[in-house]
């Protein structure tokens, strides 16, 4: 499923949407094909400050649904497109991503690293966020200088600094008394992506929250 353009002055139902797209396709299937959904691509302009955007929110609740679909995917392209073009012009890396996902859900190959990074939990230690990834998302590794994470704080965002102290783990600096109750990832049109794992995918745009 690559589509969502149409929907961004409306998006924020879309996983529902999407949910049921895929369960009535299902029934009239009659059998639980894989959906593997294709995050939005970079587009429009890069901004140095966070913002919300009906592109960033389609992207958000392409997320949540490749989450909540059973036998379902995400193929984040953050690191693709072009600012003046809603089609990117490089498909290749696109069809790759697709195939890479399919083998796995549909062929039941062994690539447990095909969605790239994936968050699992966020708290507060030590006056830091501890940042913790899905193993079987890969090794994390920052191909630029770690940037995009931004945290809520009475209900701002504001950017913040981050460093990979593990394979699986992202420290977030958490400025004093600030009660932060959530990171944002790459919440750009178009964003300047950094967090990939070791098979060179990258993490997709999210959200989680901190407990």
């Amino acid at each position: 499923w690559y589509q969502g353009e149409s929907n961004i002055d409306s998006p924020h139902h879309y996983a529902d949407y999407l949910t049921a797209l895929a369960e009535s396709w299902r029934q009239q299937f009659g059998r639980k094909v894989p959906f593997v959904i294709v995050q939005l691509p970079a587009y429009k302009d890069h901004h140095y400050f966070p913002l919300e955007t009906g592109w960033t929110r389609i992207r958000h609740e392409q997320y949540i649904a490749a989450q909540r679909i059973p036998n379902a995917a995400l193929v984040p392209l953050l690191d693709t497109g072009e600012s003046n073009d809603i089609h990117p012009q490089d498909k290749q890396i696109v069809g790759h991503r697709v195939a890479m996902q399919m083998k796995h859900l549909a062929y039941g190959e062994q690539m447990p690293f095909a969605q790239g990074p994936r968050p699992y939990s966020a708290c507060i230690r030590d006056g830091k966020i501890w940042l913790r990834f899905i193993p079987e998302s890969g090794t994390l590794i920052a191909r630029t200088p770690l940037q995009g994470f931004c945290i809520c704080a009475g209900g701002t965002y504001q950017w913040t600094k981050a460093q990979i102290v593990g394979p699986h783990t992202i420290i977030l600096d958490l400025p004093a008394n600030t009660k932060a109750t959530a990171i944002r990832y790459a919440w750009d049109d178009f964003p300047l992506p950094s967090l990939y794992n070791t098979d060179g995918l990258p993490a997709p745009q999210f959200e989680i929250n901190v407990r």
